[in-house]
């Protein structure tokens, strides 16, 4: 991930946030990306000839995956959905305590 937007730029912002459970949650997350990272640098390159076809993979996974994911987010309306969720998740709660 890109220093300006990635990892750390999440930590960055939760450390000058104040909130220090934040900034431990983004310290983890991004320690996480750290071994993620370490363990394909220890295992992907022996099951390809060269760094270049390694790359190459990579391109085209990433393509597919973005293939993918532009034709999910036409299927769905993005409207935000989480307040509805919550009303009705509260809606319910209130008439289960109350039988």
């Amino acid at each position: 991930m890109a220093r300006e937007t990635g990892k750390k730029f999440e930590w960055v912002i939760a450390k000058n946030r104040g909130d220090e459970l934040l900034a431990n949650f983004q310290d983890y997350d991004w320690a996480d990306e750290v071994l993620h990272t370490q363990i394909g640098r220890k295992w992907l390159p022996s099951d390809f000839e060269s760094p270049e076809q390694m790359r190459e993979v990579a391109e085209s996974v990433s393509k597919r995956a973005v293939e993918h994911i532009t034709r999910v987010v036409a299927q769905s309306k993005q409207e935000p959905w989480w307040p509805a969720f919550l009303e009705e998740a509260r809606r319910r709660r209130e008439a289960v305590s109350v039988s």
